[in-house]
């Protein structure tokens, strides 16, 4: 099956071996829970090592592109080509530095957000925030539902703030948000992990305060990015491996 993918030109191995196995999902077209070819395979048919080809599954695990089964194979995860298809979703988890990054732009873009919400938001739009709210802290054992109603939070803020070009900016960098969350939930073993920090939020944009809006949502956003490195060990140590048959 792995026999149609091209050698790599060693640019950056780490990056293009990413690359290269993303493409592999999405141009195939293959589904969540379908399987992907051996390791071994992989090496041969890309022509690098091991190291190189478990550091790639490791940042395609990341935003749930890939699940690794332990003595089982690798498989197209449930984030399968909805991640991949969105570029900025699984090139910034390719290292520590580019999580920065991501983390900085998610902080500009969506503080503002909040802050421009808190002078805009309506009524309705309060309730509905209230209701994404009231989902999260039903939801605490239910990392799926959570995740649903966490990323519909964030957007609702983001509709709120009645600018369609901030909305659908933010609406992008849910692809990378989904994967943030979905890896501190897993980590979090059940636990209601950020339930306070959206509750802040809701209350400065009842308030119609946009400066605590803003400082709610950063401290939200330094909070989950903490959250975040300490449930990926692979971006702090490189020595950690990823059991790949």
């Amino acid at each position: 099956m792995a026999g149609n993918l091209e050698p790599i030109e060693r640019r950056s191995v780490y990056d293009e071996v990413v690359v290269r196995l993303g493409e592999y999902i999405v141009q195939r077209g293959l589904r969540p829970g379908e399987k992907l070819p051996p390791e071994r395979e992989l090496m041969e048919s890309l022509r690098v090592g091991r190291s190189s080809l478990r550091e790639a599954v490791k940042a395609l695990r990341a935003v749930g592109a890939i699940d690794v089964v332990a003595g089982g194979g690798m498989y197209v995860g449930r984030g399968g080509t909805t991640a991949l298809s969105k570029p900025l979703s699984w090139a910034v988890f390719f290292n520590a530095n580019s999580i920065n990054q991501a983390v900085e732009a998610r902080r500009i873009l969506e503080t503002e957000l909040a802050g421009l919400a808190a002078d805009r938001v309506t009524d309705d739009e309060l309730a509905a925030l209230r209701g994404h709210l009231d989902q999260m802290s039903a939801a605490a054992s239910d990392p799926a539902a959570y995740l649903a109603a966490d990323v519909a939070f964030h957007l609702a803020i983001a509709r709120a703030a009645h600018n369609d070009v901030l909305y659908y900016a933010l609406e992008m960098l849910q692809h990378v948000v989904r994967a943030w969350i979905r890896r501190i939930l897993r980590k979090a073993n059940g636990e209601p992990v950020s339930l306070d920090e959206h509750a802040r939020i809701l209350a400065a944009l009842e308030r119609h305060s946009p400066d605590d809006a803003r400082r709610a949502m950063s401290a939200h956003i330094d909070a989950a990015s903490r959250r975040l490195l300490a449930a990926s060990p692979e971006f702090t140590d490189a020595s950690e491996e990823v059991p790949v048959p």
